[in-house]
């Protein structure tokens, strides 16, 4: 029986991940860049070749490429996609001189109000003309605005007119 040694050495190297920079969240709206850290060559999972891809979508997003020594490298992101609040302002448009009306805005997602007055309240006050306007920013930091005009009216003048029975 004839017997055969062989023997190869290998070479075991430990590969750090693909570093992938970029927003780990975004607004519905928005997009966020994803950039991939390295000596090229790479290629997404969405079929995108180069280091960096705009993104509109939430979800896990995978960069590979190969490496000088043919190793195969690759590393993946998860990034989140938020809706913004939906807003619109409550209350009426048209008010007499000497009135006061509230406006209320109502959102679906509220957190934080921002009117253009200053006031961080979900309802203000007025009585002048003017284009009233709310930013919402929801828990993970989305907005919207919604704006109404509101006019301010004199009275009306009341006059009779006819003969004076007196």
């Amino acid at each position: 029986s004839c017997t055969a040694n062989i023997s190869k050495q290998l070479e075991v190297r430990n590969y750090l991940p693909i570093p992938i920079s970029g927003d780990d969240s975004f607004c519905e709206g928005d997009s966020v860049l994803l950039v991939a850290h390295g000596d090229g060559g790479f290629v997404w999972s969405n079929g995108q070749v180069g280091d960096s891809i705009v993104i509109g979508e939430g979800g896990d997003y995978a960069v590979s490429s190969l490496d000088s020594t043919t190793c195969l490298l690759s590393s993946s992101k998860h990034v989140d996609k938020y809706d913004v609040p939906e807003v619109y302002i409550d209350g009426v448009s048209h008010l007499c001189v000497g009135n006061t009306v509230p406006l209320r805005a109502v959102a679906d997602m509220p957190v934080g109000y921002l009117w253009s007055t200053g006031s961080t309240d979900s309802v203000i006050n007025v009585s002048s003309t003017n284009v009233y306007s709310v930013t919402v920013t929801s828990t993970q930091g989305c907005s919207n605005s919604s704006s109404k005009m509101v006019s301010v009216h004199s009275a009306p003048t009341v006059g009779i007119v006819g003969p004076n029975t007196a």
